[in-house]
């Protein structure tokens, strides 16, 4: 019985989680609003950025929000890469751009058309099951631009245990620097 029941947490731990974000950011608005599902089902959280100011207000539940600085947002060279055990399988996007000058846009989505083009190529190359798309969309008058993203993350229960442990390795390995800097 007990090896029946260490089998089903191995297979737990090896079975793929799927995790679902939506993102749409609004020039107009100058906010960026998302959603996080589980296997593109249950929804996990959805909320929207606000920027103001020197600093991003993420508000992600009736009356939860969170002050985001910037000089925050930018990543730390000292910390372990935590995506590094996450894989993307799907990456689709679309640009919405506005027509208010009929030249620009078509020029923004010629240009945008190629970068794509040269980043598919590119992810085909190293990752050939990743699902890549990308849409340009003119818009007409009057309607807001900005883009929107869907992406799918895939991850098991192993490499979710490698993160944390990896957290948790950085903190005790922060706190024990300090406490050496402070004894000097």
């Amino acid at each position: 019985m007990i090896y029946a029941i260490i089998t089903f947490f191995l297979i737990i731990l090896a079975l793929p989680i799927s995790l679902s974000v939506k993102v749409l950011g609004s020039i107009e608005d100058k906010k960026v609003f998302y959603s996080v599902k589980l296997f593109d089902f249950f929804k996990i959280n959805s909320g929207f950025l606000d920027f103001t100011g020197n600093r991003a207000v993420l508000r992600y539940g009736r009356r939860k929000a969170k002050p985001l600085y910037y000089k925050d947002l930018l990543p730390d060279q000292n910390k372990t890469e935590t995506f590094k055990h996450i894989d993307v399988t799907k990456f689709s996007s679309a640009i919405l751009i506005g027509s208010e000058e009929e030249m620009a846009s078509l020029s923004a989505s010629a240009t945008l058309s190629n970068i794509s083009a040269t980043v598919y190529a590119i992810l085909k190359t190293y990752k050939p099951y990743l699902k890549f798309h990308n849409d340009i969309i003119l818009l007409e008058q009057g309607e807001t631009s900005g883009c929107l993203f869907d992406s799918v993350l895939v991850f098991n229960g192993v490499s979710l245990i490698k993160i944390v442990v990896k957290k948790i390795y950085e903190g005790v390995l922060n706190y024990v620097q300090r406490k050496v800097a402070k004894q000097n």
